[in-house]
């Protein structure tokens, strides 16, 4: 039994105060694709916010599960704070998607993919995206030995990896790697990787966009709509 953990605490100081994770694109908004991917699997949603933030993400969650606190500092500790709830019946979830709601990816199977490799063995799964020139610099890169993840660093400077995370899945023995000072769930990869658990790469078709900028956004809009994009959007590594 599986749930799906959407950190939404954040106070969008970079994008203006503009929850991004209401902002529009063509099936929607981000947050409720993300609801639908992962409902769409048998999984309950669960959306970790802030009181600040709780009226206008009843608002829109669709059926998504809303909880609240009065402050969250990082999104491990929202993370945190979400662990042992319980599915609609009731069943305490032991298996756990994990995406950002304020992402798009392109890959509409990405959910079920990662749901697949804890099912086939994984410990934790992770989607990997080919990521565009100068991407490494906002995103966590992974280096990949076979179908293991060997090592993620976050935000390199430089790097020779040629592909991010953008999504993970779970078994419970992942939840001791996840620290509350942590500024986000990518910083307990290295742990478990260190630990010797099985994490695995599950790659993705299609790209990975962080919505996390008014530029970023604009990007996604731009790519969606079917413009002509920038040269360096269009260049990815490898």
């Amino acid at each position: 039994m599986a749930i799906g953990l959407l950190p939404c605490a954040g106070a969008a100081t970079r994008i203006h105060g503009i929850p991004k994770a209401l902002l529009p694109v063509n099936e929607g908004y981000l947050l409720g694709i993300h609801v639908d991917a992962m409902q769409a699997t048998g999984v309950q949603a669960i959306i970790g916010t802030t009181t600040e933030n709780s009226s206008l993400l009843h608002r829109y969650s669709k059926s998504g599960f809303v909880y609240t606190v009065d402050h969250y500092a990082t999104m491990s500790e929202t993370i945190l704070s979400c662990k042992g709830f319980t599915t609609i019946d009731g069943v305490v979830a032991e298996d756990v998607l994990f995406g950002m709601p304020d992402t798009y990816l392109e890959d509409d199977l990405c959910y079920p993919k990662l749901l697949t490799a804890l099912d086939n063995g994984a410990q934790v799964a992770v989607a990997l995206f080919r990521a565009r020139k100068g991407q490494h610099l906002k995103a966590g890169m992974c280096d990949t030995r076979g179908n293991q993840v060997v090592e993620v660093i976050d935000k390199p400077a430089e790097t020779t990896f040629t592909r991010l995370w953008g999504a993970l899945a779970w078994k419970p023995e992942f939840w001791q790697f996840i620290q509350p000072a942590d500024p986000h769930v990518g910083y307990a990869l290295p742990r478990a990787i260190a630990a010797g658990m099985d994490v695995r790469a599950v790659r993705m078709d299609g790209g990975y966009w962080d919505c996390g900028t008014t530029a970023e956004y604009f990007d996604l809009v731009t790519h969606l709509h079917g413009r002509k994009e920038p040269a360096e959007m269009q260049q990815v590594y490898g």
